[in-house]
């Protein structure tokens, strides 16, 4: 028996190389709780559980579970939003502003009220303009490719995450570029999605570099320019063949992004079990180097999420060469997907801590010890991180 539908913030969700952690006590009340009352709720609303789990209602009744889980005093929601879908937008309007304590001799106290931002964007529907929708990390597969060790451990991810989805084999064109186009800027609010793969070398991965591109180009025509963003994978630790195509993907793919798996591929001297490292002489400086010469000059590096626990982390996955790296090209900017977080079960990131970083601490100690502080070359992506990080709010 499959179990019961879930909203996504509660859905156990993981790398494909690993299982997801096991709920610690809080979450694991909070997900009771939820899967308790959310049947009684979409009766009562007449619809669905699998349509109420994906509403914004269900975030609203998750957010609540895991406060109240924690203790209290994490998430303000009121108990509305998760009955009325007008309380449920206004909660989470992106326009809504926290105004800072008033001045002294000016009245009233600090309040929250809307104005248009200086985003262009789509106006709601009272007129008002709101922030643009960017989702920085999008995938999708061919299905042709989906064959191999690549395509399995997509697949097992697949079903381990969302069972209910996926409760049997994978149809691959269910995740395909006609899928994506459908589910990323007709059924979302999306505005601009940045388009990337999975780590894989030629003729191995499930989409690759010249079909990332390809869908990009398709959007634009029919979508106009600008819908999506592109990175072209590339796996320094395969040899110098590897960066000699850098030369011919850059004026072809025109990618806006180089994407690096740092802890993918072959064992290096840096790293001798598996992957590399950006500052290291025999495979770092040299891709950083290439992608100074032929652009373009950003590095998007996958840090953190190297394992099930930290101990079981791969080396690789350390996101501490990220601050030498930095300091060395100056004129490169680097960011850094997932920020090096690393799910522990047995406990939890707190304060800054520089003497025994771990984690995200990581990131910041690197970062601090080479220089590169607020207006660095250096940028934090949170996607995943803040996923996590929320049903874990203390």
């Amino acid at each position: 028996m499959s179990p019961r539908p879930l909203p996504v913030l509660l859905r156990p969700l993981h790398t494909d190389e690993f299982a997801p952690v096991p709920l610690h006590l809080a979450l694991a009340r909070a997900t009771h709780s939820v899967a308790r009352d959310l049947p009684d709720i979409a009766r009562a609303l007449a619809t669905t559980t699998g349509t109420y789990a994906a509403d914004r209602r269900a975030t609203a009744l998750a957010l609540r579970a895991i406060d109240a889980a924690h203790g209290g005093g994490f998430f303000s929601l009121p108990e509305v939003a998760k009955f009325e879908a007008s309380a449920a937008a206004a909660t989470f309007d992106p326009v809504a502003v926290r105004q800072p304590e008033p001045q002294r001799g000016t009245s009233g106290g600090e309040q929250l009220r809307r104005e248009p931002t200086n985003t262009p964007g789509p106006l709601t529907g009272d007129g008002r303009s709101r922030q643009a929708v960017v989702d920085v990390q999008t995938h999708l597969v061919d299905p042709k490719l989906w064959v191999g060790p690549h395509a399995k451990a997509l697949g097992q991810f697949l079903q381990l995450v969302d069972p209910d989805r996926w409760s049997g084999a994978i149809d691959p064109h269910a995740i395909d570029a006609a899928a994506w186009a459908a589910l990323m800027f007709g059924a979302s609010e999306t505005a601009v999605a940045l388009l990337t793969s999975t780590p894989g070398p030629i003729g191995e991965n499930v989409l690759e570099n010249a079909q990332i591109a390809a869908v990009r180009d398709v959007t634009d025509r029919y979508a106009g320019t600008g819908r999506v963003l592109t990175h072209t994978i590339v796996h320094p630790n395969l040899g110098p063949a590897e960066l000699d195509r850098m030369v011919e993907w850059s004026p072809t793919l025109r990618p806006s992004a180089w994407k690096v798996y740092t802890l993918a591929g072959p064992p290096t001297a840096a790293s001798p079990t598996g992957g590399w490292f950006l500052d290291d002489a025999e495979i770092g400086t040299p891709f950083l180097e290439r992608v100074q010469a032929v652009g373009p000059r950003i590095v998007c590096a996958h840090k953190g999420l190297g394992g099930p626990i930290p101990d079981f982390s791969v080396a690789a996955a350390s996101p501490r060469d990220i601050g030498p790296a930095a300091a060395s090209f100056p004129d490169l900017t680097f960011v850094v997907y997932h920020s090096g977080y690393e799910r522990d079960p047995n406990g939890q990131e707190a304060a800054f801590d520089p003497i025994d970083p771990s984690g995200v601490d990581r990131l910041i100690a690197s970062c601090g010890a080479h220089g590169i502080g607020a207006r660095g070359n250096v940028y934090a992506e949170l996607g995943s991180t803040w996923f996590l990080m929320l049903r874990r709010p203390v």
